[in-house]
């Protein structure tokens, strides 16, 4: 999944945003695929917000009996949808607690990893603690399967980023 955040709601707007002429929805997916290298327009989905984007992903996504491992700060609407298809669908559902800095702590990625979830989604807004926990679960067997980061906030140092690990399979001869 790829956010792309077009200022809609927000009061300060770039002059591109302002004068830029209205696009249609076709136009609109079009010229996002063709920025994203996708081949088909129809796979772009056009969401209102980030939250609507997770919220489709995770209904998309999601089976009965996967295990879903989230941090105590999660969005609202995201609990909400996680928690309804906790008791509707089968999807188990697990928190990992923060420090007040909203930091991951050692104790608590192992406790995450005891759980043996087959692929973590980790998003973080800080690169120096992602490399970190990054790190910590290379160690523990994951391996990095894709990243995608997106400056949502040009001129500072947090940048988003979206990283999947997987669970590393051993060779058995």
């Amino acid at each position: 999944m790829i956010f792309l955040n077009n200022a809609a709601t927000t009061q300060q707007k770039p002059d591109s945003v302002k004068t830029a002429p209205p696009a249609t929805e076709a136009e609109a997916r079009s010229q996002a695929a063709r920025l994203l290298g996708v081949k088909n327009p129809d796979n772009v989905v056009l969401t209102h917000s980030g939250t609507q984007a997770v919220e489709l992903a995770l209904r998309a996504f999601l089976k009965p009996g996967d295990h879903v491992i989230v941090s105590v700060t999660e969005q609202d609407r995201t609990w909400a949808v996680l928690e309804e298809m906790a008791a509707s669908c089968g999807v188990e559902l697990s928190t990992l607690d923060v420090n007040v800095y909203g930091i991951l702590q050692y104790d608590t990625i192992e406790a995450m990893v005891k759980m043996g979830p087959k692929r973590i989604v980790y998003v973080s807004c800080d690169p120096a603690t992602l490399a970190r926990d990054i790190t910590l679960l290379k160690e523990r067997g994951y391996r990095v399967a894709t990243v995608q980061a997106a400056d949502l906030f040009p001129r500072c140092a947090h940048v988003e980023t979206v990283c999947l690990l997987t669970k590393q399979q051993l060779c058995s001869f």
